[in-house]
């Protein structure tokens, strides 16, 4: 029971890490051997062509000129005429970015000159071929679960999967997780701010050198248990970014004139993205629509107040100015521009879609409610320092707006009216199937005034999720869709980044190609909120190789809440103030919401668990390496070497908020768990 309430408070971590691993080593070989009794996996290996002896030359040839640094010679051609007999091609179309939607033919024969003439060209050829040969040679166990299967590469979490659980038997498999650093983060002691992704700059700078607010708020979750005196500093950090000059200006001039964010270019707006060395933007990220980020800020430093005023060792400092100031900015900003109707490109940071989006309407209300409450809430007014924030939250800059009682109270009605009718869809007309309405089904925010109602509205929407989104290695962040260009036109749209071979020098056809590279590496992540730039880099996209994403986690712990949604109902209906409530105690109604409820969080839980990478290191998706026990951001697809395609880890491995993500929702599922066992 010691074991239990440590798990469940996430406070065992440090026990935890502590265990020897051979405890957990000799339980999983334990319960292999059952498996095998059970039938219920098998091991699958791709047909190994990397043994033959023309794929052996070219490979072992690729490693030795590039760990030598040497320029090619005549004394190559015999592996290079191998290389393009079978894995080159002369040349292909690509779009010119210069003229969009225009198409050029580019020369793309792998020859000593051409790639002795460009630096690092023969290192890319080595990293495509190192991540196809390992897509190749790929070893998974499948999990054969109540009506679906699941491809695992780490042996020790396959063999702790179940159809369904017990809370001891879940326990094991989190805890064999967290035992192994899955669940680890790394805060800067400077600013409290957690590292995105544990990867080098040289590999991925964009990731390495930017700070996401999103990223900074969602791993918060776990940050302010296990570290809150850097969650504290992660609060002043948030603060003293949306107060700097540039930021303030921008809250300035969308609050005087909504119409410059809702009406103007991409770069009207307050930016997600800062530097975390100085605290400013990025100027070269010019997509300033993404609002979410700044609804779950609110929300964060609004919550951190309220922890103040209940002496949480993570509850925020006495708030300065400048904190103050930032939650002004903030709710001024929602209110002027009509938060719930106004343009954003939501989570993904492309196309910007009119008529606003679901996910952030609902993120942005659940921040100015919490704001509503420390303006209103009577159980504040005996708390000096709440009160003292209130007065000086009405003197500060945009303050009356913020405080405006009325226009508060119509801004969270503006929200909940929007997220009760288009829960089904991110953006009605436009893009509606889309991972980010996972993230409502978490909330404690009702679709419905009857609560049973609510809970079987959020489960059908997480079922349709499920069967439009949720693949093998995870889940896409949405379906195609159709985007429209400025002449009318209607291109449709997979989603292209972190597409089939996103990452390395081979083409659709799996062939090593270092030009059709250099198209992808001038998109990268950038910006493709403009529509033709968007559908240039969806026509390089291939169809079902879509990278698949973390959000099944959110998806478990979607279900897992409503679950314990359908208890809280029934707690109420009994007339208990403890919430106690037995399985046996419920209606009928009340027992089919909760099974949906439960079997839909195991089985996600288990697709959010098979996505842990090997117990060893193993290659990602752009041919560098993965770490062991590690939470990766998508599984992505690449060439096999015989002409198939398999799924990587891909090259965010691993991520801190997929991390936190599947934390968060272990938490929830072993609370679910719990209370099915009373």
């Amino acid at each position: 029971m010691a074991v239990r309430k440590i798990a469940l408070s996430f406070l065992g971590i440090a026990l935890a890490l502590s265990l020897s691993t051979s405890v957990y080593a000799q339980e999983t070989l334990d319960k292999s051997e059952n498996s095998k009794d059970e039938a219920n996996f098998m091991s699958v290996s791709r047909q190994t062509v990397t043994a033959s002896g023309e794929a052996a030359l070219v490979g072992n040839s690729l490693r030795e000129a590039a760990a030598s640094g040497r320029k090619l010679s005549a004394a190559d051609e015999k592996w290079l005429e191998v290389l393009r007999s079978h894995w080159g091609r002369d040349n292909i179309s690509v779009p010119d970015l210069d003229r969009l939607p225009a198409q050029r033919q580019v020369n793309c024969r792998l020859t000593a000159e051409y790639i002795n003439a460009h630096p690092g060209a023969l290192q890319s050829l080595l990293q495509a071929w190192e991540a196809m040969e390992a897509a190749t040679n790929l070893e998974l166990q499948i999990f054969h679960g109540d009506g679906y299967t699941l491809p695992c590469c780490n042996p020790e979490i396959r063999a702790l999967l179940k159809q369904s659980y017990t809370l001891a038997e879940f326990e094991n498999l989190y805890l064999l997780a967290l035992s192994h650093g899955t669940f680890d983060m790394k805060v800067n002691p400077e600013n409290g701010l957690v590292i995105t992704s544990d990867i080098s700059g040289e590999e991925n700078r964009e990731m390495a050198c930017r700070q996401w607010v999103t990223d900074t708020v969602r791993t918060g979750e776990i940050e302010r248990v296990v570290a809150p005196e850097g969650w504290k500093r992660v609060l002043q950090t948030l603060a003293k970014f949306y107060t700097s000059p540039v930021e303030q200006q921008a809250f300035d001039s969308c609050i005087a004139n909504p119409k410059q964010y809702r009406e103007g270019g991409l770069a009207e707006g307050v930016a997600h993205i800062f530097y975390p060395q100085n605290l400013q933007r990025d100027p070269s990220w010019f997509n300033n629509k993404r609002l979410e980020s700044h609804g779950l800020a609110l929300q964060a430093l609004c919550q951190g107040l309220k922890g103040w005023a209940a002496n949480e060792a993570w509850g925020a400092v006495q708030p300065d100015d400048a904190y103050v100031q930032a939650i002004a900015n903030l709710a001024a900003y929602f209110i002027s521009i009509d938060y719930a109707t106004a343009p954003s490109a939501g989570n993904w940071e492309e196309t910007p879609f009119p008529g606003g989006l679901t996910w952030d309407a609902q993120a942005i209300k659940a921040g100015l409610q919490e704001l509503n409450d420390l303006l209103y809430d009577r159980h504040y007014d005996d708390c000096n320092c709440v009160v003292s924030f209130r007065e000086r939250l009405r003197s500060s800059r945009h303050g009356q707006i913020a405080a405006d009682r009325t226009k508060l109270a119509q801004a969270i009605a503006s929200g909940e009216k929007r997220v009760r009718s288009s829960y089904m869809a991110e953006s009605p007309g436009h893009r509606e199937v889309d991972a980010s309405l996972s993230f409502l089904a978490g909330t404690d925010s009702r679709l419905d005034d009857n609560g049973l109602a609510s809970v079987g509205k959020y489960l059908k929407q997480l079922e349709m999720l499920e069967t439009k989104l949720v693949r093998e290695h995870g889940m896409l962040r949405y379906a195609p869709f159709y985007t429209q260009l400025k002449d009318g036109s209607k291109v449709l749209s997979p989603d292209s980044y972190l597409n089939f071979n996103y990452n390395i020098a081979s083409d659709p056809q799996g062939k090593l190609n270092l030009e059709w590279k250099g198209v992808l590496d001038s998109f990268g992540s950038k910006d493709c909120s403009e529509p033709l730039v968007f559908a240039a880099r969806a026509s390089l996209a291939t169809d079902n190789r879509e990278a698949q994403w973390f959000m099944v986690s959110d998806v478990a712990r979607g279900y897992a809440n409503q679950g314990l949604q359908v208890l809280k109902e029934a707690a109420v209906r009994l007339g208990r103030p403890d919430g106690h409530v037995k399985i046996a105690e419920l209606t009928a109604a009340e027992r089919e919401l909760f099974q949906r409820a439960l079997q839909g969080a195991t089985r996600n839980i288990n697709r959010a668990y098979a996505r842990i990478t090997d117990t060893k290191p193993m290659v990602k998706a752009n041919g560098l390496k993965a770490a062991a026990w590690a939470v990766p951001e998508a599984w992505q697809s690449v060439s096999t070497l015989d002409g198939g395609c398999a799924y990587l880890p891909g090259v965010n491995t691993p991520l801190t908020w997929a991390a936190v993500s599947l934390q968060g929702a272990s938490k929830t599922y072993m609370e679910l768990l719990q209370a099915a066992e009373r």
